[in-house]
C-alpha cells in the first residue's frame, strides 16, 4: 500500500541512508556505503542528565553505563563493548554490515 511504501521512504531518509547531503551522526549508512559500527553510544551529556531521555527510556542501561563512564580515564570505549561506546567508537567503519542495535 501507498502508507507502507511511505514508512520504507521514511526510513531510509530519516535513518538508514545519509546520502550526499545527510549528517553522518544520524544515519546507519554512508554516501560512501559504509556502515557504522553502532547507532547506540554513549556521552557526557547523557551521563550528566539523571532525569533525561536516556535515563527515562532505559534506566537499566542509564544505570550501567553512569557508573562505568565515571572511572573510565580514556573517555572512550572503558565499559562493555554492547552498552556504553563512545559517540565517536559507534561511528567507525569496520562492519561490512549492521543492523542497529
Amino acid at each position: 500500500s501507498d502508507a507502507e511504501v511511505g514508512k520504507l521512504e521514511e526510513y531510509v531518509h530519516e535513518t538508514l541512508w545519509a546520502g550526499a547531503s545527510g549528517r553522518r551522526s544520524s544515519f546507519l549508512q554512508g554516501a560512501d556505503h559504509s556502515v557504522r559500527l553502532s547507532m547506540l553510544y554513549w556521552n557526557d551529556a547523557m551521563d550528566k542528565d539523571p532525569s533525561g531521555p536516556a535515563r527515562r527510556a532505559l534506566p537499566a542501561l542509564y544505570d550501567h553505563c553512569h557508573k562505568c563512564w565515571a572511572s573510565c580515564k580514556k573517555g572512550r570505549d572503558c565499559c562493555y563493548w554492547m552498552h556504553c561506546w563512545s559517540e565517536e567508537h559507534s561511528l567507525e567503519t569496520w562492519r561490512a554490515y549492521n543492523y542497529p542495535h
